[in-house]
C-alpha cells in the first residue's frame, strides 16, 4: 500500500502538470502579434491611389500567401480610411501553398479591384483593369452617411483586412458517414490544368447556395493559420515603390464555449470581422520582454489590447538637398467598432478608448509629439535652432491617418493623403520624433485605455495603432549618359517601433 506522502506528492505533481498544461493552453489559445508575419488576421495599414498634383496616381498592390499545406477560405474585406467603413468585401479561397494577388486601381471618381490570378473568390473579382470591381459607399451614404464626405472619393485610401474563416477539412467524412481524403470543394478550388490553363477546375462549386447549407459547411474545420502578405503601393510616372509586410495576428480564434469551429460567413455578411477574437484573452509582450497574459470582456478588446501602444516611435527626413519629404502612416484598425451610429443624427458615438464623437471632421484623438536632430539637440536650444513656433496639439482624426512632416521651405509630401495632419520640424531637417498617444487634453468619452478582467485588472493605455514612414528622397544629378543629368526618385518604408504602457 503507498503511503498518504507519496500520494500526496504524486498529486502534488499532477496539480502542477495540470496547471502548467492550462498554462500553456491559455497563452496558445490567446490572440497575439506574430512578430514573425504568420496568422489567422493579416492587416494592411495602407492602400491608396491618391494622385499628385500633376494627376499621377498610386496604384496598390497586394498578395495574401497561404503557406499551409491545407486549403482555406477566407474573408477580404477593404474599408476606406475617415470612418472605417467598409467599402467592398469577398470570401477567397485559397488552395494549399496558394497566393492570390490584386490591385487597387484609380477610377475617374473612385478606386476599383482586379485580379490576374485565378484563385476561387465568392463574388468573383474581376481579371482585368477594365472591368475591374468598384469600391462602394454603401456604408456611408444615404441612411448611412456620418456628416463626412459622401463620395467615392473616399474610396481611394484605407487599409485592408483579412480573416481566416477556417481549413477544409482532410479527411472530409461526407452526410453520409464515409470518409475521403479530400472534399469535392477543396477538389473544385485547387489548381489543376485545365483548357491548357492552370487553375481551379470549379469554382462554381463555392459560388452556389449550397455552400452555404450545413453540409457544406461541414467541409470547414478550425483554421490553422499560416496566412502572410505584403502590399506595394507604386506610382509608376512619379517612379515610387513603397512595400511593406502586413502585420499578423495569430491565436485569434479557436471557437468552443458554445461558438462554432469556424467564422465561415457568406459574402456580403459584415462577419466576421475583427472584434470576433475568441476566447476573449489576448498575450503581449512588456517593454521588458515580458509576456502579459489577460483577459477581457469582449474579443475586440483582446484584439485592441495586442494593437495598444503608448506611443510611436519613428525617423524624420524632409531635408532640402534632396527635396526630402516623410509621411507617417497612423491606421487604427479597429476603431471603428467602437462606435455606435445615432440614427436620428447620423452622429457616430464612441462607446469608450476613444476621445470625441465622429462629424464632420473626423473623430480626433490627441498626441503629443516630441523631436530632436541627429545630434540630440531638442526642438528649443540656445542658438535657436529647430525652434518651432507654438501650434495647437496635433490629433488622430481618422482610422487611417497620415502625418507629414514638414519645414517652413517646403509642404512636400509623399502620399498625397487627404486623411492627412502636418507637424512642422522647423529647422530641423534630419531626425527621429516620439509620437505619444498617452496624453489626453480633452475627453467626453474615452481615455485613451482599456482594463482588463480580474484577477489581473491591467490596464493598458495608448491607441491600438498599425503603420510605417514612408521617406522621399530625390536626386537631381543622375549620369544618364546621352541624356545629360536626369532625375530620380526613391522612397525608403521603415516600420514603427513602439512603447507599451501596461499598469
Amino acid at each position: 500500500m503507498k503511503s498518504r506522502k507519496s500520494i500526496g506528492l504524486k498529486a502534488a505533481a499532477m496539480a502542477a502538470a495540470i496547471a502548467t498544461a492550462t498554462s500553456m493552453a491559455g497563452t496558445a489559445q490567446a490572440v497575439a502579434l506574430n512578430p514573425d508575419g504568420l496568422g489567422q488576421v493579416l492587416i494592411y495599414p495602407y492602400y491608396t491611389v491618391r494622385a499628385n498634383a500633376d494627376g499621377n496616381a498610386y496604384d496598390s498592390l497586394f498578395t495574401v500567401v497561404n503557406a499551409k499545406s491545407v486549403a482555406k477560405a477566407v474573408r477580404v474585406r477593404f474599408r476606406e480610411g475617415k470612418a472605417g467603413h467598409e467599402v467592398l468585401d469577398f470570401n477567397l479561397y485559397l488552395a494549399a501553398n496558394d497566393v492570390w494577388t490584386a490591385a487597387v486601381i484609380p477610377t475617374a471618381t473612385g478606386a476599383a479591384l482586379f485580379t490576374n490570378d485565378t484563385s476561387c473568390t465568392n463574388p468573383n473579382v474581376p481579371r482585368t483593369a477594365a472591368t475591374a470591381q468598384a469600391l462602394r459607399n454603401y456604408q456611408y451614404t444615404g441612411p448611412n452617411q456620418d456628416l463626412e464626405d459622401q463620395t467615392l472619393d473616399r474610396t481611394k485610401e484605407g487599409y485592408v483586412e483579412i480573416i481566416e474563416m477556417g481549413d477544409f477539412a482532410r479527411p472530409w467524412v461526407d452526410p453520409a458517414g464515409n470518409v475521403h481524403d479530400i472534399s469535392p470543394t477543396e477538389i473544385g478550388i485547387t489548381h489543376a490544368q485545365v483548357d491548357g490553363e492552370w487553375k481551379p477546375p470549379n469554382c462554381g462549386l463555392i459560388r452556389n447556395a449550397s455552400m452555404q447549407t450545413a453540409v457544406n459547411q461541414r467541409q470547414l474545420v478550425q483554421g490553422t493559420g499560416g496566412l502572410f502578405g505584403n502590399m506595394t503601393l507604386i506610382n509608376v510616372n512619379t517612379a515610387r515603390a513603397i512595400g511593406y509586410d502586413a502585420v499578423a495576428l495569430s491565436g485569434f480564434y479557436q471557437g468552443g464555449d458554445g461558438k462554432p469551429d469556424t467564422l465561415w460567413f457568406a459574402s456580403g455578411s459584415e462577419n466576421p470581422h475583427l472584434g470576433m477574437a475568441h476566447p476573449p484573452t489576448s498575450t503581449v509582450i512588456d517593454d521588458n520582454g515580458n509576456a502579459v497574459e489577460s483577459t477581457w470582456a469582449s474579443g475586440l478588446d483582446a484584439v485592441s489590447s495586442v494593437l495598444m501602444r503608448g506611443s510611436i516611435i519613428n525617423e524624420f527626413n524632409v531635408a532640402e538637398v534632396y527635396a526630402g519629404a516623410t509621411d507617417w502612416v497612423v491606421t487604427m484598425p479597429t476603431k471603428y467598432l467602437y462606435f455606435d451610429r445615432n440614427p436620428s443624427t447620423r452622429i457616430l458615438t464612441p462607446r469608450k478608448l476613444f476621445q470625441r464623437e465622429f462629424r464632420l471632421g473626423g473623430a480626433p484623438d490627441d498626441f503629443w509629439l516630441i523631436y530632436s536632430d541627429r545630434e540630440g539637440r531638442p526642438p528649443v536650444s540656445l542658438d535657436d535652432f529647430c525652434t518651432p513656433p507654438y501650434r495647437p496639439p496635433p490629433v488622430l482624426s481618422w482610422s487611417v491617418n497620415v502625418v507629414g512632416f514638414r519645414t517652413p521651405q517646403a509642404a512636400r509630401t509623399v502620399l498625397h493623403s487627404t486623411n492627412s495632419g502636418f507637424v512642422s520640424t522647423s529647422g530641423c531637417e534630419t531626425g527621429w520624433a516620439q509620437m505619444n498617444i498617452e496624453r489626453v487634453f480633452n475627453s467626453t468619452y474615452g481615455d485613451h485605455t482599456l482594463t482588463a478582467d480580474a484577477p489581473s485588472g491591467r490596464t493598458f493605455t495608448g491607441l491600438p495603432v498599425v503603420g510605417f514612414s514612408a521617406t522621399l528622397y530625390n536626386n537631381a544629378g543622375v549620369d544618364g549618359g546621352s541624356l545629360g543629368r536626369v532625375w530620380a526618385s526613391y522612397v525608403a518604408t521603415v516600420p514603427h517601433r513602439y512603447e507599451r504602457t501596461i499598469q
